[in-house]
């Protein structure tokens, strides 16, 4: 029987030893490639190392929602606003408020299947979903009505309403449904997590159809009908997310609950890719649609 060495072995798998002799540590072909991809587009070097090119941090000094894909469009001071953006004309200012949607999914629930224990996520709380134990609270409402057997009845997360892109660490896990209070409330982590990546000299304008809803009844007509940021956005942006992630629901349903996190997650973060890449497009066709309706709806004068 032929000896084969431990190189030839190595590389039957695809995987490239770091020696000849006595080989201890290996690549595999797929990091090779990887790597030959980045020299050739970014010249780069293997000396480059590092968390995102950061040779200081490791990954563990990864902060919650760093590894989100975020909005390159929403106002963010000193990146892409005018220095002069604060003394614009008051009619203009909209434009540099950040604006936010809230809603839910409950096609995405999930049974109540292993434990945060047996099935851990590796990522959870570095991206969308909150970094929180819910297990507990799993366990009290799994017997409810609508919800027997299941750790979560759904999903509810934050959007840029404007761009449609998941916000960092926005995604909750909710026990009893939308209309719950206790379970809304849990909102306040997302969004208090969310407030630390906005400059806090940005308006922030968030909006909740069921909330906004109950709200308005008790407004002043006046105030009905002169809401100064009616018209101004596409409060439905939000429901598009769901029609995207709505056929996963039937996958995710019964797996553990780290795994479900992680496989969420990826599927927001495509989403956010395929926003971010085809953003340039999207933003002239709402220009060029605006410049038309505009026109159309202009006031000359009235006739006799």
């Amino acid at each position: 029987m032929a000896y084969i060495t431990w190189r030839s072995q190595l590389l039957r798998w695809q995987w490239y030893p770091a020696t000849h002799l006595e080989p201890q540590t290996a690549a595999t072909f797929d990091v090779l490639n990887h790597l030959h991809v980045l020299t050739l587009q970014g010249k780069v070097t293997t000396y480059e190392q590092g968390r995102g090119n950061d040779s200081h941090e490791t990954v563990a000094e990864t902060k919650s929602g760093e590894l989100a894909v975020e909005c390159i469009a929403c106002p963010k001071p000193g990146v892409n606003l005018p220095d002069d953006w604060e003394v614009v004309d008051r009619k203009l200012f909209f434009k540099y408020f950040l604006y936010l949607a809230e809603d839910c999914c409950f096609r995405l629930k999930h049974r109540l299947v292993s434990s945060e224990a047996k099935d851990p996520g590796l990522s959870t709380g570095s991206s969308f979903f909150m970094s929180t134990c819910t297990g507990l609270a799993a366990l009290d409402h799994a017997n409810t009505k609508y919800s027997w057997g299941y750790a979560t009845t759904g999903v509810g997360l934050l959007v840029c309403a404007r761009h449609e892109f998941v916000m960092p660490n926005s995604v909750v896990d909710l026990q009893k449904g939308e209309r719950t209070y206790i379970d809304m409330q849990t909102w306040i982590t997302p969004f208090g997590s969310l407030l630390r990546y906005v400059d806090p000299q940005l308006t922030v304008v968030q909006s909740y159809d069921i909330s906004m809803s109950v709200r308005m009844k008790f407004m002043p007509v006046l105030v009905k009908e002169n809401f100064p940021l009616k018209k101004l956005m596409d409060g439905e942006g939000i429901e598009r997310g769901w029609a995207h992630m709505g056929p996963v629901a039937t996958s995710t349903r019964d797996m553990g609950p780290g795994n479900r996190h992680e496989v969420l997650d990826d599927h927001f973060m495509h989403w956010n890719w395929r926003k971010l890449t085809g953003l340039g497009i999207l933003l002239r066709k709402c220009m060029c649609e605006a410049v038309a309706q505009a026109e159309i709806h202009r006031f000359v004068q009235v006739t006799k």
